[in-house]
């Protein structure tokens, strides 16, 4: 199926208007080439090559559009990180042997947690070199923050996994309740904070009516990614993708399935709009409007990153296939 047919779904909805693109963004270009070029993530001018044609700054200054340029900097080599961990798994040797899902993972965690870790590979250099700019933007309650949905993320990793290895498709409520931490998401959501001089104590955290909305932006991003990415995905008969574990529950073409999921990604930004707006018309925090919009600012930026990049038309990345 041409991959047009899940683009222009993915036009048909009606996401709102963002706000403008981070005028750092030219800036970060040559910053982030060298950064991959420093840690060894692209070790091959054709990995490099690959990788750039993601544009992987282009979607930082969309979601992060008022972050400095340290701040920009960070926030593009954490999803650059991801990007290229992510490829290993879903399209290497790695992403079919749990017991090295678990290794890198317990690896990872150690960096984050400053214990003595194996700072051998590629993935491991970079973690580490993002983690000491997490540090110096961020305290230690927030650093606990992002260690918890980060360790949330390589937990889910890892199931997907053991899924590839057993060829399962998992049920419909197990995937979405696991997307939710394959996405990482949530501690992009995290490096909102740090990035935007944001302050939201452990009061806002805990607020219903946030973690709602917090809830609702993750489903939106990881919906309309599986929109889009369902052809490549299906082209590397990957199971973890909404749109063919409901096609191959209805026993139909996955095709039909496209509109199904787009009306799920409209519900949602529905009840996104409708909480954005209980929040502000009664919050007296200028931080927690600010992170209001922040969130609806990521999901718009995505959106729009996912429509004009080259992600889903990429081959895999030369990547990290050692523990």
């Amino acid at each position: 199926m041409p991959i047009k047919t899940a683009t222009e779904i993915l036009k048909s909805i009606d996401w709102g208007t963002g706000p403008p693109c981070n005028p750092h963004l030219t800036r970060l270009y040559p910053l982030s080439t060298e950064w991959l070029r420093r840690t060894g993530l692209t070790p091959t001018e054709e990995d490099l090559k690959r990788h750039e044609a993601m544009d992987i700054p282009y979607l930082a200054a969309l979601t992060y559009p008022t972050a400095s340029k340290e701040g920009l900097l960070l926030a593009q080599n954490w999803m650059s990180w991801l990007f290229i961990y992510d490829d290993t798994l879903d399209e290497g040797v790695d992403g079919r042997v749990p017991i090295k899902v678990k290794q890198k993972r317990e690896n990872f965690l150690k960096i984050l947690q400053r214990a003595p870790a194996e700072l051998s590979t590629p993935l491991s250099i970079a973690l580490h070199d993002i983690w000491r700019q997490i540090v110096s933007l961020s305290d230690s309650v927030w650093q606990h923050r992002f260690i918890h949905h980060t360790n949330l993320y390589l937990n889910a990793v890892e199931w997907e996994a053991e899924n590839r290895l057993e060829r399962s498709f998992p049920s419909e409520d197990e995937y979405l309740r696991l997307r939710i931490e394959t996405s990482a998401v949530r501690p992009c959501f995290d490096l909102l904070m740090p990035t935007l001089n944001i302050d939201l104590n452990k009061t806002f955290w805990n607020d219903g009516k946030i973690q709602r909305l917090e809830y609702l932006a993750t489903e939106i991003i990881v919906l309309s990614n599986d929109i889009i990415s369902f052809p490549k995905e299906q082209a590397s008969n990957d199971l973890h993708n909404l749109v063919l574990i409901r096609a191959a529950m209805q026993e139909c073409d996955p095709a039909a399935v496209l509109s199904q999921v787009a009306q799920l990604v409209t519900l949602r930004i529905a009840k996104f709009r409708k909480v954005a707006k209980e929040i502000n018309e009664n919050s007296h925090s200028k931080d927690c409007v600010n992170y209001v919009r922040a969130l609806e600012a990521w999901y718009i930026g995505n959106s729009t990153w996912s429509l004009n990049g080259g992600r889903y038309l990429q081959p895999m990345l030369a990547g990290d296939q050692s523990p």
